[in-house]
């Protein structure tokens, strides 16, 4: 089985350490707030608002972090790294692949998970994606969401 394409691992790791920081962040203000606290109340009153912001912020990229996954994509299937091993996932149990080009490039893999009878959703970087925002056009797709996508339409004809 040779292995295609891969997920960055630098692109990976920094999406379960970004909660880590938005936490730390999230620290410093309160600390901010509560050595301010004998100033004008108008800036306790934006602080605690920031402080709040950041806590919102920080449970949607908890959410994002604990579907993100380092994967391996074969001829065969791909390969998703769990915490109980690499779990093999068939192309054609793939409902939907989407590619988000923002500040960087994340794929979103929609699929079936036939032990538990569950739509589930991953996200991954592309291992050729460390350069995150820097000359990246929208336009154009990631030679791994172009190779899974000819993989799913070879075996899934139902997805387009």
């Amino acid at each position: 089985m040779i292995i295609k394409y891969r997920s960055s691992t630098l692109g990976v790791g920094f999406n379960y350490l970004s909660p880590i920081l938005l936490l730390f962040l999230s620290w410093v203000l309160f600390n901010i707030t509560l050595e301010v606290k004998y100033s004008n109340s108008s800036t306790i009153i934006f602080l605690i608002l920031v402080w709040f912001l950041i806590l919102i912020f920080f449970i949607l990229t908890i959410k994002y972090c604990m579907k993100t996954r380092y994967i391996k994509v074969t001829d065969m299937n791909i390969l998703i790294k769990t915490i109980k091993g690499e779990k093999v996932l068939e192309y054609k149990d793939i409902i939907s692949i989407t590619e988000y080009n923002t500040k960087g490039v994340t794929l979103s893999l929609k699929y079936k998970d036939n032990k538990i009878g569950k739509n589930c959703t991953i996200f991954t970087v592309p291992g050729s994606y460390l350069h995150w925002g820097y000359g990246i056009d929208p336009k154009n797709k990631s030679d791994m969401f172009k190779y899974i996508q000819e993989r799913i339409t070879i075996n899934n004809q139902s997805i387009t």
